[in-house]
């Protein structure tokens, strides 16, 4: 059995051979980050879309947090760090979003 090990700031790999040929890759956890901006602005009527983008690994998986959305707008989770708020508003207001990644 041999073993390598190679590593980088953001993540680390560990490969073992097990006579089998196989080898076998372990990441290093990286903590999300949200990196879009903080707030998006929209006019009631007027088609919106907004991507909300995040770091780290694996991959986050992104939710509303059940937030009460203006109407006619709706989130998605992407499936690959990012998500979309899109739609066109039909009523005015200012609306809180908490996002957890």
């Amino acid at each position: 059995m041999s073993q390598s090990m190679s590593k980088n700031k953001n993540s680390c790999a560990l490969g073992i051979d097990l006579g089998t040929g196989s080898n076998v890759a372990l990441g290093e956890s990286v903590a999300p980050t949200i990196t879009s901006p903080a707030s998006a602005t929209s006019n009631v009527g007027a088609p919106f879309s907004f991507t909300v983008t995040t770091t780290g690994e694996p991959t986050p998986a992104l939710s509303d947090g059940s937030a009460a959305l203006p109407s006619g707008v709706t989130f998605t989770d992407n499936k690959n760090g990012t998500a979309t708020l899109s739609g066109t508003p039909t009523t005015p207001g200012t609306y809180a979003m908490p996002l957890a990644a």
